[in-house]
């Protein structure tokens, strides 16, 4: 009796241990494809090339932050001049797009204009910029002028007609 008893209690625990290991799958092969075009010594044209979508964003335009300027005279006749303009953008996104002068009696205005796309999540630090754009002063006669750049101004003396 005592040996059913050992052969029933390791019958059991065979059946324990085969319920509680883990089931394997066994991994069938991967059939071939059923609709392959059969190789024919046609050559098959390639696609023409499609240009790229125009982007949909529109931008917004502004003036640039301009903290300091200085102003640069070429040795040259007739006197050739440019101005050097430190400031700001609002943030990482914005661009310098163009400089614009325009002349009023003694004051030439120069403004400088950003662009910025406007659905466009960005940096939100100011970024220092120097940019230096030329001067238009071909043909101005003699005499003090000021140059304003964004609202802020320096002087420019011509000695003699340009």
């Amino acid at each position: 009796m005592k040996h059913i008893t050992t052969i029933g209690f390791l019958a059991l625990l065979l059946l324990g241990l085969i319920a509680c290991s883990p089931a394997t799958e066994e991994e069938l092969p991967t059939p071939p494809p059923q609709n392959t075009p059969a190789p024919t010594d046609e050559e098959i044209p390639a696609p023409e090339p499609t240009a790229p979508p125009e982007p949909e964003t529109s931008e917004t335009i502004g003036e640039a932050i301009v903290n300091e300027i200085s102003l640069n005279l070429m040795e040259s006749f007739p006197l050739q001049a440019s101005v050097t303009v430190q400031g700001d953008l609002n943030d990482g996104c914005t661009r310098i797009q163009e400089a614009v002068q325009d002349q009023q009696a003694d004051t030439i205005y120069l403004t400088v204009f950003t662009a910025r796309p406007a659905d466009q999540m960005c940096d939100m630090a100011l970024m220092p910029f120097t940019e230096t754009f030329p001067l238009d002063i071909a043909g101005l006669p003699a005499g003090d002028y000021t140059i304003n750049v964004n609202g802020v101004t320096t002087t420019l003396t011509l000695d003699q007609d340009n």
